[in-house]
C-alpha cells in the first residue's frame, strides 16, 4: 500500500520525474478537484518512452488536457447513452401497453408464475403502489 502524499509532495514527485509544470498553483488545484491519481496515473503511459521515462519536455498541462478531453468525451457518451435508455424504455412501455393494456400489465396473472422469486418481487412492488 502506498503512503499518503500531500498535493505539494505529489507535485514535487512529478517534477522529479522530469514533467514540466508551468503553473504549480493551478496544478495543485486540479489535484484537489480531480485527484492526482485520476489525472496523472491514468494517462501517464501515453507520455512515457519504452523505458518508462517521461518524454523530454512533457508538461503537466498536456497530461491534464488528455484527462480533460477524456472526461468530456465520457460526458458526451453518457448523455447519449441516457437518451438511448429513455427511448428503449418508451418503446418497451408502448409494446407492453399495446399487448396487455395500460392496467393489465400490473396483473400478476400476466407474469410467468413458474419463477417464484420474480413473483414475490412483483407482488411486493404491486403492494407498494
Amino acid at each position: 500500500m502506498k503512503e499518503y502524499k500531500s498535493n505539494n509532495e505529489l507535485l514535487n514527485h512529478l517534477l522529479l520525474k522530469g514533467v514540466i509544470v508551468n503553473n504549480k498553483k493551478k496544478a495543485k488545484r486540479q489535484f484537489e478537484r480531480y485527484t492526482y491519481y485520476s489525472i496523472v496515473n491514468t494517462y501517464k503511459e501515453v507520455f512515457k518512452t519504452t523505458n518508462s521515462q517521461y518524454i523530454n519536455g512533457v508538461t503537466f498541462e498536456e497530461i491534464f488536457s488528455l484527462y480533460d478531453f477524456d472526461k468530456n468525451l465520457r460526458s458526451i457518451f453518457l448523455k447519449y447513452a441516457l437518451e438511448i435508455e429513455i427511448i428503449i424504455k418508451s418503446l418497451v412501455a408502448n409494446i407492453v401497453a399495446e399487448n396487455y393494456g395500460i392496467k393489465d400489465y400490473l396483473d400478476i396473472n400476466c407474469f410467468d408464475a413458474n419463477n417464484n422469486a420474480k413473483e414475490k418481487q412483483i407482488k411486493y412492488v404491486l403492494m407498494m403502489k
